[in-house]
Formats: structure tokens, C-alpha cells, sequence
């Protein structure tokens, strides 16, 4: 559950959360534009997950929505990764067309329009994303790919047909700005959620995360969202390779 502001503001809370909110928000403002609001987590378990909201502007024309607080606990990384600090935390990233949300006169998405299954999906996979690793004790990194719940995996509302996604270091993003250092020297890393349809991750379960990258870079997906785009694997024959 969400409330927002539409104002840039502290959040008031237990001292153990929004840890790094300002940071993040002060680091993205950079090259992202003006933030229009924060949707505001009322109900939290383990972390509390704010959802920073930067509009359509001059120098993105789309939606961008960043989670912020799954930073604030650490993953449980693999012991082989050095320093081991520095693959512990992370912030997802979602873009969305500049049609997805209608903009109200502050600039923030209303809330009339999350009660729309079609259009709040996208909020609903970034909090169960970010989620995951705390509640489970487990990881997620770049090129990891996760599945929707289902047997087959189910589309994720009815305007998609796509049931899982890979986490990708934003490919639209400056280079350098996939990793924030906070001031404690804590380093925050950005991940882009890519939706993709069931075979797209059957491609990359038997050929590795290179060749499905590959496939969607040479079919021209891009890390704004096309729920209506089809599946690249039968775009580009990829069946026989299976």
C-alpha cells in the first residue's frame, strides 16, 4: 500500500529505514530531471519501499520509477565475490513510455490510475523484486532472470503477454551512474527491470545470457517497457536453437 507526496520530502519514520533516500533522490535528479513525488510505503515488512517517480521531460522522455529501501538491508551475496560489500546492494529501476501514465498538474501520477491492473503491474513486480532476496535470504544481480508465479508462468496483467523479466545495469543510463557510493561508502547498485515472454527465458535457461541479450539488442528492445511487443525468440527464428 502506497501514499504519496508530490513534493520532495524527508520521510518520517523509524530510524532504520529510508537510509539512503535523499542520496538516491540527490543522485538521480542529476541526469534524470525534476522528481515529481514519492510514493510513500504505509505498510512494510523487513524494508520499507519507497517509490521515486521522475516524469517525462526534456531529457527523458519517458516514466522512471525507482525503488528505494531495498538498499537499506544488505543481500545475501555469494562468499567468491570481492569485496563482498559492494555486491550487496541494490535499487531497482523501471521505465515506462510517456503514454503509460497520465500526469497530474503537479507532475505525479494519480491515484485513480494504480487502481488499473493494466497500468499498476509494472509498481507490483518492483516491490515483489525487491522484495525477494529479504524475505528469502537469497540474491538478485545483473542478467539474473526471474520468473512470474504460475505453472506456466502467467502474464503479468492482461495488456502483456510477457511472464518474467532479466535485471540489466540500465543500458539508457550514463555510464558510471548504475552505481551510487554513499557518503558511509556503502555502494548502491541500479538495476533495470527488462520484462520477457516465456520463451525468452527459455532461450536464455539453454543458451546462456549472452545469446539473449544478443537477441533482444539485435531486435531493438530497449529498457522502456513494450508490453505489447513480440516475443523475439519466433521474431528471429530462435526455436531452432533449442
Amino acid at each position: 500500500m502506497y501514499d504519496y507526496t508530490g513534493a520532495r520530502t524527508e520521510f518520517r519514520g523509524p530510524t532504520d529505514v529510508a537510509v539512503y533516500l535523499e542520496e538516491i533522490q540527490e543522485s538521480l535528479g542529476e541526469f534524470l530531471g525534476e522528481q515529481a513525488g514519492v510514493f510513500h510505503e504505509i505498510i512494510s515488512d523487513k524494508v520499507h519501499l519507497d517509490l521515486l517517480v521522475f516524469p517525462p521531460n526534456d531529457i527523458k522522455n519517458n516514466w522512471t520509477l525507482v525503488t528505494s529501501g531495498m538498499s537499506d538491508l544488505p543481500m545475501n551475496a555469494p562468499d567468491n565475490l570481492h569485496p563482498r560489500q559492494d555486491f550487496e546492494r541494490a535499487e531497482l529501476v523501471f521505465m515506462l513510455p510517456a503514454t503509460w501514465f497520465a500526469a497530474g498538474e503537479n507532475g505525479m501520477i494519480s491515484e485513480n490510475q494504480l487502481a488499473d491492473p493494466n497500468k499498476y503491474w509494472p509498481i507490483r513486480l518492483m516491490k515483489s523484486l525487491a522484495r525477494m532476496p529479504h524475505d528469502y535470504g537469497s540474491w538478485i544481480w545483473s542478467s539474473h532472470t526471474v520468473a512470474s508465479q504460475g505453472s506456466p508462468p502467467e502474464p503479468y496483467a492482461d495488456n502483456t503477454k510477457m511472464s518474467g523479466v532479466i535485471l540489466l545495469r540500465p543500458p539508457s543510463w550514463p555510464e558510471g551512474r548504475d552505481v551510487l557510493r554513499a557518503v558511509d561508502g556503502t555502494k548502491i547498485n541500479f538495476f533495470a527491470v527488462v520484462p520477457l515472454h516465456a520463451d525468452e527465458m527459455t532461450l536464455k535457461l539453454n543458451k546462456g545470457v549472452k545469446a539473449l541479450i544478443i537477441a533482444l539488442d539485435s531486435a531493438g528492445v530497449s529498457d522502456v517497457l513494450d508490453a505489447g511487443r513480440p516475443s523475439i525468440v519466433k521474431k528471429k527464428r530462435y526455436l531452432g536453437l533449442f
